[in-house]
């Protein structure tokens, strides 16, 4: 029993904590988090896919976090160092700074209470074919989790719904797929056989099914007790080293993603003008434009080569991940890429995402934290 107690205030006060403390974006008041959730694809994972036996889709061998060792070994993050989950921890001051993939067997009951965790798997889609070729974690075995990980805070704080329903309400959810449903609708080469999306669906049509799935699942996490959900919008995919053709960013990728993200923008308006979901925001993040800024004005920015990979030093040699074997390596000592492999950022590009361009969609979360 007195244990128990214990847990609860030690909850409460860490959390408090938490809420109060100040950050590098310097927030309004009312604008604090509890903690960072992030679901979705291998942007927010974190690690998941390390605990995966069947996905050929992880990053757990070198030169993959070699700015950011946890442990004896990479840590599972597909980039040289922290990702954007990362990295928003660290600038709201929440906790560790340090977003713990759910599945590592190494998570404690402080890790739960430290209210950073990714249920995030690299390889998801909105579309769960996507996610089966993968032998990802779906984007509903994710909500599975999540019900897990609720259950396990629960007995932690002591069987205590109101502590558990302020963290719900305060915690920054973030969401992030789509990328790989556009890339496995397309084909890979010129002679590569249709998809099977692509012949049972229009892409039109394709997107509108995807939409569908963002909308269904960010109200289930509303179901959850989840008021803040941040929806990524997807990246140019065109502009990724693994599809550049040539020096130029592949403009059909471009437009595939534009048109899912218009149709993800509109349905997650829709969303959060439903009367039943009038305590939610629902905020999503244009993260299109935000790649595209720095890419159009790298020097701006600080970036030397946004059209090439860091590891693989190119495209052709680095379509997806970076290779287990003699694996290329740039001088990132000499030069600042803005690409780790053919679809990921380095630590200084989602640290550039997190720093200068999330501050204005924070501010969008501005309703009270908890009635």
């Amino acid at each position: 029993m007195h244990f128990t107690i214990f847990l609860l205030v030690t909850s409460i006060q860490t959390w408090n904590i938490a809420f109060g403390t100040r950050d590098i974006y310097n927030l309004p008041e009312n604008i604090s988090f509890s903690g960072i959730l992030a679901f979705g694809d291998s942007m927010l994972d974190t690690g998941n896919n390390n605990h995966l036996p069947l996905t050929p889709v992880k990053s757990n061998f070198y030169p993959y976090g070699i700015n950011l060792i946890l442990g004896k070994s990479p840590s599972g993050r597909f980039s040289n160092g922290k990702m954007l989950p990362d990295l928003l921890a660290q600038n709201l001051n929440i906790g560790s700074g340090i977003v713990l993939p759910y599945l590592s067997p190494a998570i404690t009951p402080e890790n739960l209470n430290n209210g950073l965790l990714s249920f995030a798997s690299a390889g998801t889609g909105y579309d769960a074919l996507t996610t089966s070729y993968s032998s990802s974690i779906s984007l509903v075995d994710q909500i599975t989790n999540l019900e897990e990980f609720t259950n396990k805070l629960f007995r932690l704080l002591g069987n205590n719904n109101v502590t558990l329903s302020i963290f719900y309400h305060k915690a920054l959810v973030l969401v992030s797929a789509g990328v790989d449903d556009i890339i496995n609708y397309f084909p890979t080469t010129e002679n590569s056989p249709p998809s099977p999306r692509s012949i049972q669906y229009k892409f039109d049509d394709y997107t509108d099914l995807l939409a569908e799935t963002s909308f269904n699942f960010v109200k289930n996490l509303f179901d959850k007790g989840i008021r803040r959900i941040g929806v990524l919008g997807v990246p140019p995919i065109g502009c990724f080293p693994a599809y550049r053709l040539s020096k130029n960013c592949n403009g059909d990728m471009n437009s595939a993603a534009t048109l899912l993200n218009s149709k993800l923008s509109r349905k997650l308006a829709d969303l959060g003008a439903e009367k039943e979901l009038s305590s939610a925001q629902i905020v999503f993040m244009d993260i299109y434009k935000d790649y595209m800024e720095i890419i159009q004005n790298q020097d701006t920015y600080g970036f030397d080569v946004i059209s090439k990979a860091c590891c693989g030093i190119g495209n052709l040699d680095t379509p997806y991940l970076c290779k287990k074997v003699n694996a290329t390596l740039c001088d990132v000592n000499k030069l600042q890429y803005l690409f780790w492999d053919g679809h990921h950022l380095t630590e200084s590009g989602y640290g550039l995402l997190a720093l200068k361009f999330f501050k204005k969609y924070l501010l969008k979360f501005t309703k009270p934290q908890y009635l």
